[in-house]
């Protein structure tokens, strides 16, 4: 092999090395991903068993700010569960469209409106606590409080790297 030869060789070999040693990977992101399409199956299965068939796992978020507080702005719901303004507008439009939500004047400030819980919305409380409750306890079988502590801590860290 020529002295050029061996040069580039050596090159594009060092690339390669380089290449598997920073773009060396495993599946997290991948089980993340799957477990989150798992729980939402086993959160669409749970609502199914209650008759509720008009509910995305995407609606549980609004529906859970709204349990904490009857009714709240449209910013505030997107401040609490992390979603921009423009998609919490059209889930809550949505759930308008399913009796589970009203809109009313926020009369501390006209420019907004306050999203409500409409009776309908209410009676899935409790329903919502129990089917939570059973996801945690599925998620979490086999695991020490511990470890549960330890994960939670590590998943927050890599949400806060992004």
């Amino acid at each position: 092999m020529g002295t050029e030869k061996t040069v580039l060789f050596l090159f594009a070999y060092s690339l390669i090395s380089n290449y598997n040693i920073v773009m060396k990977t495993d599946n997290t992101f991948n089980l993340l991903a799957r477990i989150h399409e798992k729980a939402n199956k086993k959160l669409i299965s749970s609502l199914n068993e209650y008759g509720i068939t008009d509910l995305a796992p995407s609606h549980g978020d609004i529906l859970a700010a709204l349990f904490k507080k009857d009714c709240v702005t449209m910013m505030s719901i997107a401040q609490l569960i992390h979603r921009d303004k423009s998609t919490v507008t059209q889930l809550v439009k949505k759930l308008v469209k399913k009796n589970y939500v009203f809109c009313k004047d926020n009369p501390q400030d006209h420019r907004s409106s306050l999203v409500c819980l409409t009776d309908k919305g209410k009676s899935l409380k409790e329903i919502f606590q129990k089917i939570s409750r059973e996801l945690y306890e599925t998620a979490y079988d086999g695991l020490t409080p511990n470890e549960i502590a330890n994960f939670h801590q590590l998943v927050e860290k890599i949400h806060n790297n992004f």
